[in-house]
């Protein structure tokens, strides 16, 4: 009988549990997140016939030890927390590395788990969107920041600044100088302080940006063309969030991914669709941007949206089944290139 493996990855160390198809353990044991490790995790699998191994954040910490194994000639599957968190509610015990490895095993032996492919040009585009996103959340916070300085000192210069998401309007606040007390003179020289960090972040934004259109695959490229409001920080980030999956069969599983997918919550005569908080949020956020854009600008999701409120929908749940939508036809043209 083979057995499935279940690994929960840190830094420095890997839990590993082995359980047969039942989701029974057979071997409990920690080993090191290095080459050393990961050869001891084959053997594992070798000893025990382990025919495939859930990895919680394949694409993360977990990344090595998928390659090994997958190298090995097992197959790897990446298991996301929400469902390790799940699962491990049957033990109705604490949270331990132990058990999320467990737990990890249960997901695999009940076909839950999504296979692992290790696409080097994807994983270096998750990382360097995931860089850019720390960078932009930087970016916002200290251009608040900025705002609120300027407000504090020069209440109408506040009220005349527009956005400040280029370097040519940031730029005017690196030189800036009040007179006066103490007071002012101090915040004029945090305010040029804010803004020299500012210029110096977005320069790097926007050269990461540049850097995300030379690594956005074909595929991502003819998606951005055939997608009204779907630029290339979105593809890019949607073809990141991919990195490690080997798609999806249908477009309802892509939606669920996405949490595109309305929960039903009907009653009686009350028939109706709540928000989807799960899925995967930046995918979720893209999908939203798109039907925004499309309808700001009468796209086709404006169409769509429109005829749904004429049906008795509000605005947000005619928003919210558009980007189920929008789901299905992105699934369509990444399935099917020949309708890009």
């Amino acid at each position: 009988m083979s057995h499935v493996m279940g690994c929960d990855p840190h830094l420095d160390t890997i839990a590993v549990a082995v359980a047969d198809q039942l989701g029974r353990p057979v071997i409990e044991t920690t080993v090191a997140n290095t080459e050393a490790g990961w050869n001891t995790a084959a053997r594992l699998c070798h000893r025990h016939r382990v025919e495939v191994v859930g990895v919680e954040a394949a694409s993360g910490y977990g990344q090595n030890l998928a390659r090994r194994l997958a190298a090995a000639g097992v197959a790897v599957e990446e298991i996301p927390t929400r469902l390790t968190a799940g699962y491990r509610k049957v033990e109705g015990r604490g949270k331990t590395d132990a058990g999320d490895a467990r737990a990890v095993c249960r997901a695999v032996a009940a076909g839950n788990g999504q296979p692992w492919v290790d696409v080097p040009d994807l994983e270096a585009l998750r990382v360097v969107v995931a860089r850019r996103r720390s960078l932009v959340a930087a970016q916002t916070r200290d251009v608040n920041a900025l705002r609120a300085l300027v407000a504090e000192i020069d209440p109408p210069r506040a009220a005349r600044t527009k956005r400040l998401s280029t370097v040519a309007a940031l730029t005017p606040f690196t030189r800036v100088r009040y007179a006066g007390n103490v007071h002012r003179v101090t915040v004029a020289a945090l305010i040029r302080d804010l803004a020299r960090d500012c210029v110096r972040r977005r320069v790097r934004i926007d050269e990461l940006t540049r850097h995300m259109r030379t690594l956005l695959p074909p595929a991502g490229r003819r998606l951005v063309k055939s997608m009204a409001g779907l630029g290339v920080v979105g593809a890019a980030v949607l073809f990141a969030e991919l990195a490690g999956t080997a798609g999806f069969a249908t477009d309802a599983k892509f939606a669920m991914w996405a949490g595109a997918a309305p929960i039903p919550v009907s009653s009686g005569r009350t028939d109706r669709f709540r928000l989807n908080r799960g899925g995967n949020r930046h995918v979720n956020c893209v999908l939203h941007t798109i039907a925004v854009t499309q309808l700001r600008h009468h796209g086709e999701a404006a169409t769509y949206i429109t005829r749904r409120i004429s049906e008795g929908k509000t605005k947000k749940e005619a928003i919210r089944a558009a980007k189920r939508h929008i789901a299905r036809r992105i699934h369509r043209l990444l399935t099917n290139p020949q309708l890009t």
